[in-house]
């Protein structure tokens, strides 16, 4: 199947399911986010990577932030804290990039020395990003800068998936196949055992990739 196909749920259609083709057709759809009922965000993972927007539960797209210069987007995630909506994306050069608006508009805060590739927010305004074996930091109001976390054990490799809630309890899982969590925001982490496929469970050290993660409430 071409990468220029969607799969999306219409929430107006309760059970049906439909394919999409949108444009840019040359781009690989990594990731979505609903800031709001109706509006789907979209990024892309390819040499330069767009930001797509939907109104309409992802009937119709439209081509955003054209005025960014992006590489490689795999994660992006919304949160709407104090009746404001934050929307965050990032680029494996370490690129941050934010909305305010849903997604109609886009700034960029800062950039990283290494690249992320999944991005959480929680609702005490916490960001987490995931790069290689390490997660970075900040805050809504503090995006400018933040803070590195280099998180141990064997093959951590890069992290490919973040949940949070509250910006405490957060889960990350990685493509050595390990999952690190936290449950103080990100002082400090731990580590689980290895996720064992079929075929690795003959290996002690780490399991197969792990590509994302959801939370259904804070515990």
């Amino acid at each position: 199947m071409l990468p220029i196909l969607w799969v999306l749920c219409l929430g107006v259609c309760n059970a049906e399911w439909l394919q999409r083709s949108v444009s840019p057709i040359d781009q690989s759809y990594t990731a979505v986010t609903w800031p709001d009922d109706g509006v789907v965000i979209a990024v892309s993972a390819k040499a330069s990577g767009t930001i797509l927007r939907s109104t309409d539960y992802g009937v119709s797209w439209t081509l955003v932030a054209t005025s960014l210069t992006t590489s490689s987007m795999y994660g992006v995630a919304s949160k709407t804290i104090s009746s404001t909506s934050y929307t965050y994306t990032v680029d494996d050069l370490g690129y941050i990039y934010k909305s305010l608006d849903q997604g109609v508009t886009w700034s960029n805060p800062a950039q990283l020395l290494s690249g992320s590739y999944c991005v959480a927010i929680g609702s005490n305004g916490n960001i987490f990003l995931g790069g290689t074996a390490a997660v970075q930091k900040s805050t809504t109001s503090t995006d400018s800068s933040w803070t590195r976390r280099t998180l141990s054990g064997t093959s951590v490799g890069a992290l490919y998936g973040l949940a949070t809630i509250d910006g405490l309890g957060v889960i990350s899982v990685s493509s050595g196949g390990r999952i690190h969590y936290t449950l103080n925001g990100g002082s400090s982490w731990s580590m689980s055992s290895a996720i064992y496929t079929a075929a690795l469970v003959a290996r002690s050290t780490a399991g197969g990739s792990l590509y994302c993660v959801s939370m259904g409430n804070t515990t």
